[in-house]
């Protein structure tokens, strides 16, 4: 339970930190406000686009290794976009970020279904799930003003 609610808030605070670093990321990188933007975009296109198919591949080849490959994948994708020399690479690590939270969210969801034993019990894990949402927006805003502070966001991700 602890496990896929870490994948979850992980994921999430995956989506969420370039945007509160989108200051400092500009600065760094001399883009404009647009460009940015597709940072944003890069990860969500990736996630929302690939979502039914990581659940499929969940399906096919575990759980487990599926919410392992998303853990990769972001992890891949956060170092990628921690030491990005142009705007370009940073798409680049949100895309592989959004990737690895699109494998993440269907891998851990089924997952606690699977372990669950009645539906009393799998409607309790669901919930705990869910809420480990609403806590992770708040995280990167937290984080980007600590780098902010320090005033560089590379080596945030």
């Amino acid at each position: 339970m602890a496990a896929v609610c870490g994948a979850v808030f992980v994921a999430q605070v995956a989506n969420a930190l370039p945007a509160s670093l989108n200051g400092l990321s500009q600065q760094d990188l001399n883009t404009h406000g647009s460009q940015l933007t597709w940072v944003t975009a890069a990860f969500m296109i990736a996630a929302v686009c690939f979502e039914f198919t990581f659940g499929v591949l969940g399906d096919l080849f575990g759980r487990r290794r599926l919410v392992l490959a998303g853990t990769a994948l972001v992890a891949a994708g956060s170092t990628v976009a921690a030491l990005p020399p142009t705007v370009q690479v940073f798409w680049l690590g949100a895309a592989l970020n959004g990737l690895g939270a699109g494998a993440m969210f269907p891998g851990s969801l089924t997952a606690l279904t699977a372990v669950t034993r009645d539906v009393r019990q799998r409607a309790h894990a669901i919930a705990v799930w869910s809420g480990s949402c609403p806590p992770a927006p708040p995280c990167p805003p937290l984080l980007g003003g600590m780098f902010a502070r320090i005033g560089s966001w590379r080596g945030s991700f």
